[in-house]
């Protein structure tokens, strides 16, 4: 995440450009989103010296919908008509959540 961050602005010579990360959250609660070695990577990056005050980092777990996810696993084709209301894609895919996505982007433009 840091060679990224810094291969975006030397591309863009844009040396200061800030950047919100959103740290992997499919985990579902803090401690399996701790135990993943991305998110760590992520959060990480976020802390790191030479960006200090321009990257930061936002929890994706923390706007994952457990309502939706206990629809999807109850069983979405059985229950397709209160599923259709709450998600449209597997849980690695945040549920397909327009309602997680808008949380989501909330939480990026307060962070940036």
């Amino acid at each position: 995440m840091v060679n990224f961050i810094r291969d975006i602005r030397d591309e863009y010579d844009e040396p200061e450009m800030p950047f919100v990360i959103g740290v992997l959250g499919t985990g579902r609660t803090k401690e399996k989103v701790d135990a993943n070695a991305v998110s760590v990577g992520q959060r990480a990056a976020a802390k790191s010296t030479q960006f200090k005050g321009r990257v930061s980092s936002v929890e994706s777990y923390k706007e994952y919908s457990l309502y939706s996810h206990a629809v999807f696993e109850k069983g979405w084709p059985e229950h397709f008509h209160e599923w259709d209301t709450v998600g449209s894609d597997r849980p690695y895919h945040y549920l397909g959540s327009g309602a997680f996505f808008i949380r989501l982007g909330d939480s990026f433009a307060k962070a940036m």
